[in-house]
């Protein structure tokens, strides 16, 4: 547990420090890369909320003080993340890229659920960032769709299951992509080299809090 807290600290920290760094142009993203970006993270999620699920059953759930119907809300939320993986592919066709390796830093299903908090918040301010930058209308339905989804996880994670407010303000934070990638690149332990040719995203360099209490 000491771990997770540890990676929640160091992630908050380095969503403190991209939140107050001014948005920088994406002119130079291209509609191909924009999505490519949005599938990246997708790929993420489905991860996941895979891992996850198959590590953890309704038993283990309910011994960690959930309701048996969170469980399967997150099997939902699992499947839309797969619908989500396979709209974007199909959107993309041959450009699209392919699945990285994960590796995320949850023990228990208590952590599981702490994590989806902030994945599902990054996806928001992603997709929120990137939507002024897509230029073909059909596109930006489709990455709207999938925003507003995420948006409704993060909601309903936040407040059904972790007891806290279901948003964090009157406005939702867009983050530019790099800064998106820096937090996300936390959860990443390698990709194919074809996928940094493809978004050719420039991550910060990652934070880690030690000796946490």
């Amino acid at each position: 547990m000491k771990s997770i807290v540890c990676t929640l600290a160091s992630l908050a920290l380095a969503a403190r420090i991209a939140f107050s760094c001014p948005l920088t142009p994406e002119d130079t993203y291209n509609d191909t890369r924009l999505l490519n970006f949005a599938l990246t993270l997708e790929y993420l999620e489905h991860a996941f909320y895979t891992d996850g699920l198959e590590k953890y059953d309704e038993h283990a759930f309910q011994d960690a003080g959930f309701p048996s119907w969170v469980r399967t809300r997150f099997e939902q939320i699992a499947d839309h993340e797969a619908s989500h993986v396979a709209l974007l592919s199909n959107t993309l066709g041959d450009k699209a890229v392919k699945p990285c390796q994960y590796s995320f830093p949850y023990s228990d299903p208590q952590s599981f659920v702490a994590l989806s908090v902030v994945l599902e918040g990054l996806g928001v301010s992603a997709y929120l960032g990137a939507v002024k930058s897509i230029t073909n209308p059909d596109l930006l339905a489709v990455a709207a769709s999938i925003m507003t989804t995420e948006a409704r996880h993060n909601a309903w994670v936040a407040s059904a299951v972790r007891k806290g407010s279901a948003w964090g303000g009157s406005l939702d934070i867009a983050l530019a992509t790099n800064q998106v990638y820096s937090i996300a690149a936390s959860f990443i332990s390698s990709c194919p080299d074809a996928n940094a040719n493809t978004i050719q995203i420039q991550s910060f360099p990652s934070l880690r809090i030690e000796n946490c209490s």
